[in-house]
């Protein structure tokens, strides 16, 4: 005959429980294990600890985010490289989520156009553009395009302009009277504009009268860079 004490309870809960047939019954044995029962919870004491269940036992969409207990997640528990661009709702990303000094947005458009105009100081708009969501830094527009004049001998001069709406820079270029000759025109813009959506669009203006043309199969290049300060 021989008697053991359960060794996964303390605090007066530690019940006896027999280790042969031979073993006589007690009530008292009986009151005891009702009482650790009553009193079970696996904490240290009450029981043996609970076990880590392994993650080949949790099913496919078992854990739900309603299971998540929220600002639980930490930077530990997020995968290198897995949050996405898809994850992240368009227009949320604010200034102070982006590091002093690095560039938030930048854009580059390139297109083939082709467009003429006679008329001294009217607005002719490229249909080169960019639109973006700008966060309120420092915005840098670089353009690059190659214009000429189709009309001599007289110069004709004539500006590039980018427009946000109003103009917001521009860049003089005066041709003299070789008609159909190629000028290279390049300049920066910068610009401090709202938080919001702006188009940036890329045009011209006559300064003199002749005519004015983007010849067809040049390129227009146009790259906005937001720089936060």
């Amino acid at each position: 005959m021989a008697r053991t004490t359960a060794t996964n309870f303390a605090g007066g809960l530690q019940f006896p429980y027999a280790t042969a047939a031979t073993d006589l019954f007690k009530k008292e044995d009986v009151q005891t294990l009702a009482q650790a029962v009553d009193q079970h919870t696996h904490a240290t004491g009450l029981g043996l600890p609970i076990a880590t269940v392994p993650a080949s036992a949790i099913g496919t969409g078992i854990i739900t985010s309603a299971m998540i207990a929220d600002g639980t997640i930490d930077t530990v528990d997020l995968k290198d490289g897995a949050v996405t661009s898809a994850k992240i709702l368009d227009g949320t990303i604010a200034t102070g989520d982006i590091a002093v000094n690095a560039v938030s947005q930048w854009v580059t458009f390139q297109a083939t156009v082709t467009f003429s105009t006679t008329t001294t100081a009217a607005w002719l708009a490229s249909p080169a553009s960019i639109t973006m969501v700008t966060t309120g830094g420092r915005l840098v527009l670089e353009v690059s395009c190659v214009v000429s004049h189709s009309t001599g001998p007289s110069a004709v001069t004539y500006c590039g302009l980018i427009k946000d709406g109003t103009p917001m820079g521009n860049q003089a270029v005066m041709q003299n009277g070789v008609a159909n000759q190629n000028i290279t025109v390049c300049w920066v813009v910068s610009d401090q504009p709202t938080a919001a959506s702006h188009t940036y669009q890329l045009g011209f203006y006559n300064a003199t009268a002749g005519t004015f043309a983007v010849n067809a199969g040049v390129q227009v290049s146009m790259i906005a860079t937001e720089y936060k300060r």
